[in-house]
């Protein structure tokens, strides 16, 4: 899956660790999940976890455009078709195309992708 969220800082927002923490309380019965959140995230900001932990952003906004997407459904490079040889393929692609998930959804996935929906 992939959640797009538009973030603009917001000096009274919430930080990626108060996201974090309020998708562990959702998934309080499952330290698998939990755990495999720390780990994501962890992963992902790598040296930039100090930043990530300070800098805060409008709750609201992040509400509202947030969006989930299968990523069968948004724009890829199939790696049957890289070449042989390459060994680093970085490219951008827009969501505008690709139809979001709806909550209904979403909640029938459970785990970490229900915890991860928005009040």
């Amino acid at each position: 899956m992939i959640i797009s969220i538009v973030a603009e800082r917001a000096g009274g927002g919430v930080t990626i660790e108060n996201l974090v923490d309020q998708i562990i309380e959702r998934s309080a019965t499952h330290p698998d999940l939990q755990l495999k959140l720390r780990t994501i995230v962890t992963e992902t900001l790598g040296t930039d976890w100090r930043l990530a932990a300070r800098t805060r952003f409008d709750w609201d906004e992040a509400v509202q455009t947030w969006a989930m997407y299968r990523v069968e459904d948004v724009p890829r490079i199939p790696l049957d078709e890289i070449p042989a040889g390459i060994t680093h393929v970085r490219f951008d692609f827009s969501l505008a195309e690709s139809v979001p998930l709806d909550s209904n959804a979403i909640a029938g996935f459970g785990g970490l992708l229900e915890a991860a929906l928005p009040d």
